[in-house]
């Protein structure tokens, strides 16, 4: 799921943080396109990435129910570090994993593929930037979106296939609906995840759109679906038009 930013030297990416065991066939067309890049941005550096899941200003794990904080602890990852240290958000995504048989997704390979070929890494955010887009989402929130995939850990594995099957197909629209389906319905987590951190990136990457450099932007996939996704932001707020471009 590629875009190409018309009149620009940018590419936008729409990624998937893991991927089914198995399913590689995609790789060869990524490897192409940031071997293409010259430059490459990513919702957030690796180090970054690692500070995210430990960083203050966000509910602690302690807030959990006892019940759902042992929970967790059976499929906590150790290389996240202590499950004591880390905020809820940090809970969120180790439990969007749970009973899931995946691999690493694209910005592995992005990662891997810039070992062998170094330049340019960008962060989108900083880990006290990402925290930030959480500013009144309520714990109880972040909590249900525990709750859900930890409830029915065969029904996460199905829809973790639909989500990579509807990436492959560049279907857009099952890919909003079923991010939809993943998180609350009420209240501000869905607007903090995407809406306001597409926002908050859409005025860098226009930056980039002024420059020369060859330059990638890796996103998730879903920042690139529904009604106020980051193409859309980057048209609207700053007459970055796009089309899509094929991978492989």
């Amino acid at each position: 799921m590629q875009f190409d930013l018309i009149g620009t030297s940018v590419k936008v990416l729409g990624t998937l943080h893991a991927v089914p065991v198995g399913k590689g066939e995609w790789e060869a067309g990524v490897r192409r396109t940031v071997t293409w890049a010259e430059r490459v941005a990513l919702e957030m550096t690796p180090e970054n990435g690692k500070k995210m899941m430990t960083a203050p200003g966000y509910a602690s794990t302690s807030t959990l129910s006892p019940q759902l904080h042992e929970r967790l602890k059976e499929i906590w990852l150790a290389g996240i570090g202590p499950m004591a240290d880390c905020n809820l958000l940090a809970a969120w995504l180790v439990a969007s994993l749970n009973g899931i048989d995946s691999q690493r997704g694209v910005e592995g390979l992005v990662c891997e593929t810039l070992e062998m070929a170094p330049r340019p890494v960008i962060g989108l955010e900083s880990a006290e930037e990402f925290i930030a887009a959480f500013d009144g989402v309520r714990p109880a929130e972040v909590e249900q979106a525990i709750r859900m995939p930890l409830a029915d850990p065969a029904r996460n594995a199905v829809l973790f296939r639909a989500f990579y099957n509807a990436w492959r197909n560049g279907d857009r629209v099952t890919l909003a609906k079923l991010i939809s389906g993943q998180l609350p319905k009420l209240g501000l987590m869905q607007q903090a995840v995407y809406d306001r951190r597409n926002k908050a990136w859409a005025p860098k990457i226009a930056e980039f759109a002024k420059e020369s450099p060859k330059t990638l932007v890796a996103v998730g996939a879903g920042h690139l679906c529904g009604k106020n996704n980051l193409l859309v932001v980057l048209e609207q707020d700053y007459g970055l038009k796009s089309r899509h471009s094929a991978t492989a």
